[in-house]
């Protein structure tokens, strides 16, 4: 008895104590009141998917075999500018940017037409197109990842979005294609936003059309992956050719628009332009007055896309004698550029004989461009508000340039009186985003 006494004691002095223990280290651990970290800021540079082409120009149709109404062409020159090398179906760019040139002197798609060849974008506008008779909208998305992705596209007309979005699923390193006419038919004007998972995809659009039997042109449409109310159209005019241009837009959430037309000495007067009422997701043509060298200044008071179609005529080889065949090409618009902060750097493949930048101004100020060594190629003090040319004739074919000051620019390749194409610059390097890092605990 006096054992469990003593045991029952000596367990109440061991318990007492360890609970005085307990809430001593309670104590000594409660949590200290810190003030909250200041975040931190780096500059990192992300990691890009690789650029790629989308492979060059097919008859839209089947062949027909003839003498003078063969389809097919014979005569094709193709050069791809940038280190690139392809998979089963992918052209990949090894390089920031890279570019596809194709001369074909005959048949159906007979035409100049380029490209420049970028990076995927998870979200992508194609201004352009039609599948009315004789026209075809044949939509190219190429894939050059390691994973494979979902497209849902979305078709624009003249009264609004048309038919049911489409989903595609691309393979890694593959390409996928359809003809907008087998989902709508008889669309005079086309716009198509392409919304992909993953890293996304690389898409253009070939606008093949026929008048009769005369070919009248085949081009590519390039993308924009950005809406702007700040627009410019640096060439709605192909120089010393006699050309004619029309310029299409598309608001998704509609908007009110001003239009003003730029030659080389400065603005033009153009009337019934000011405040044009664009209906949501309404695809909109309205024909650009003669320039021979001039591009057109887009406001408006909500997000939009643009791009300018130019047409040249000569004479056909094909049919009765006096029949005239006709080229085009189409125009993006890129974002006005800025007052303040610096612009992206900007670049492009020199085409080789008959291409020229055609470069729009806001400001007075003195372009230069450069090639890939920083040698200056040409210099020019330009004019506010103007258009100016710079010929590229001298400079071989391949060589990268850069144009540094500000402006918005495009180049016009017109080596042969009656065809024409066009490439939009790219972005030369991979711009840093900033980083904010607070530090803290890791999760548990």
């Amino acid at each position: 008895m006096r054992y469990a006494a003593a045991f029952k004691a000596g367990t109440a002095l061991v318990a007492g104590g360890l609970l005085a223990g307990v809430a001593l280290v309670g104590g000594a651990l409660a949590p200290a009141v810190t003030a909250a970290p200041e975040p931190g800021r780096i500059s990192v540079t992300p990691a890009l998917p690789s650029p790629a082409c989308v492979g060059e120009l097919t008859v839209p149709v089947g062949a027909v075999e003839g003498d003078d109404f063969a389809s097919e062409p014979t005569q094709r020159t193709r050069a791809l500018f940038g280190a690139h090398a392809s998979t089963d179906s992918s052209e990949v760019v090894d390089g920031a940017f890279g570019a596809s040139i194709e001369r074909i002197a005959d048949g159906d798609i007979a035409s100049y037409a380029a490209l420049t060849c970028v990076r995927p974008a998870t979200t992508q506008w194609l201004v352009g197109g039609s599948t009315a008779l004789g026209s075809s909208a044949r939509l190219v998305l190429s894939n050059p990842t390691d994973a494979n992705v979902e497209a849902t596209v979305t078709i624009y007309g003249g009264t609004g979005v048309l038919a049911e979005q489409r989903v595609l699923a691309i393979g890694a390193g593959q390409v996928e294609e359809m003809f907008l006419e087998g989902i709508q038919e008889g669309v005079d004007a086309l716009a198509v936003k392409v919304d992909s998972t993953g890293a996304g995809v690389v898409a253009a659009i070939e606008d093949s059309r026929l008048d009769g039997l005369q070919p009248a042109g085949t081009t590519w449409i390039a993308p924009t992956d950005t809406l702007g109310t700040s627009l410019v159209i640096p060439a709605v005019g192909a120089g010393d050719l006699d050309s004619s241009a029309v310029l299409r837009m598309i608001a998704p959430d509609g908007a009110t628009v001003s239009l003003t037309l730029v030659d080389a000495s400065g603005a033009v007067g153009w009337s019934g332009v000011s405040d044009l009422v664009l209906d949501p997701g309404v695809v909109t043509d309205i024909e650009v007055p003669q320039s021979a060298v001039g591009a057109v200044e887009i406001t408006s008071d909500a997000p939009l896309a643009a791009a300018a179609q130019l047409t040249v005529s000569r004479a056909s080889t094909i049919g009765a004698a006096g029949s005239v065949a006709t080229d085009r090409t189409w125009v993006s618009a890129e974002q006005m550029p800025s007052s303040t902060g610096e612009d992206p750097v900007l670049g492009v493949y020199a085409p080789g004989a008959g291409g020229a930048i055609m470069a729009y101004t806001p400001v007075a100020t003195r372009l230069t461009l450069v090639d890939d060594t920083g040698a200056a190629v040409a210099e020019v003090q330009t004019s506010a508000r103007a258009v100016t040319r710079i010929p590229l004739d001298d400079v071989a074919a391949g060589t990268l340039l850069q144009l540094q000051g500000r402006a918005a620019w495009s180049v016009l390749i017109t080596a042969q009186p009656g065809f024409i194409a066009s490439m939009r610059p790219a972005p030369t390097t991979v711009a840093p985003v900033d980083v904010d890092l607070v530090d803290g605990p890791y999760l548990p």
